[in-house]
């Protein structure tokens, strides 16, 4: 790495690797001098909280999180999308944001969250006539954790 040159470290809750290329081809494209890192799968708390992490480890750029909601749920394939529990929505969102609240007084580098489109087949479940991704970003944005 060249003394000018940025770090962008990226924590998914879901596979995020294939992102690469594309990001790789943007950097170079727009002369950004810059590596991309990948934190491992599905440890985004982790990350935040971890001293030793990619996240802490990062002097110079970017840390990205991608978060895709359904994967805080303790569920798998195929999902029941009658119901959604929104307790453990709300737990997950608190757990999240308490983590990111830790990491910033930590970091002076700037977190990018991007909020990840949910399944097609949850996009159309409603629960508590809230949307899934609306519902979790209510969360966020209240403050209540």
């Amino acid at each position: 790495m060249t003394e000018n040159q940025l770090t962008i470290v990226i924590s998914a809750t879901f596979t995020a690797e294939p992102l690469e290329a594309s990001l790789a081809f943007w950097l170079e494209t727009l002369e950004i001098p810059a590596t991309i890192e990948f934190a491992p799968y599905h440890q985004v708390i982790q990350q935040l909280l971890d001293s030793n992490s990619l996240f802490f480890k990062n002097q110079a750029g970017l840390n990205v999180i991608l978060v895709r909601m359904i994967d805080w749920l303790n569920t798998t394939p195929p999902f029941l999308t009658e119901f959604i529990d929104l307790n453990e929505i709300n737990q997950s969102a608190q757990q999240f944001v308490e983590a990111l609240k830790i990491a910033t007084t930590r970091s002076t580098l700037p977190y990018l969250i991007c909020w990840c489109p949910a399944t097609h087949e949850l996009l159309s479940v409603e629960n508590s006539n809230h949307s899934f991704d609306i519902t979790l970003l209510n969360l966020l944005v209240s403050g209540d954790s």
